[in-house]
């Protein structure tokens, strides 16, 4: 009769850790699942950003000694008059044209 009992009581108690802790794990792996393509995403926008960053610095810094080469030579403040200035999109231009006056105020 002890035995019956001790049966009983461990079959309820696996049942209701099993109960308890199927959510859990199927959850998990779930999670893991999720978690990769999230972290691949944040690498390739970091890697993104990065490269604009950089793009950005270099246009600035080509305006820069640009306009201080302008200004060394003695000529008009003109941007547009460099090869750099008509390669880049908006953004590099507004860069190379920062750079630029900066540069030549420098100079």
């Amino acid at each position: 009769m002890n035995f019956k009992k001790i049966k009983k009581f461990t079959f309820a108690l696996t049942l209701a850790l099993g109960f308890a802790g199927a959510p859990g794990l199927s959850s998990l792996l779930t999670v893991q699942a999720q978690d990769r393509p999230r972290s691949q995403q944040s690498e390739r926008d970091r890697k993104e950003g990065q490269r604009i960053f950089i793009l950005e610095r270099c246009a600035f810094r080509e305006g820069f000694r640009s306009g201080w080469a302008d200004a060394r030579r003695g000529l008009r403040p003109t941007p547009r008059r460099r090869r750099m200035y008509h390669m880049g999109d908006l953004f590099q231009r507004r860069d190379f044209r920062m750079g630029y006056e900066r540069g030549f105020r420098r100079g």
